[in-house]
């Protein structure tokens, strides 16, 4: 029985040390989370693909999601590429 009870402790610390290692690595990954502020940007990928943000947080929160690598161009919308009402939808984001 005491054993059984010591195996038990073990894993149960080994256990409770790997999340610590992993959430420790997930953290150092986040992506951001931005706030709801409307202060549209327009980046630019290596592609040459320009999309407009609700702002710089969203360009950079989409870049490490999506693995992209948008950059900023300007502080406004892009003015060639059609824009939806970034107000009301700010996640909503257009491809070229």
């Amino acid at each position: 029985m005491k054993t059984l009870s010591a195996l038990l402790l073990v894993v149960f610390f080994a256990q409770f040390w790997s999340y610590g290692e992993t959430a420790s690595l997930e953290k150092d990954q986040a992506c951001p989370i931005c706030a709801a502020v409307y202060q549209p940007v327009c980046g630019i990928n290596g592609k040459g693909n320009k999309r407009t943000f609700p702002n710089k947080c969203e360009m950079d929160g989409y870049n490490c999601f999506q693995g992209d690598d948008y950059e900023l161009e300007g502080d406004d919308v892009c003015p060639e590429v059609v824009q939806p009402d970034l107000k009301k939808e700010p996640s909503v984001i257009l491809r070229k």
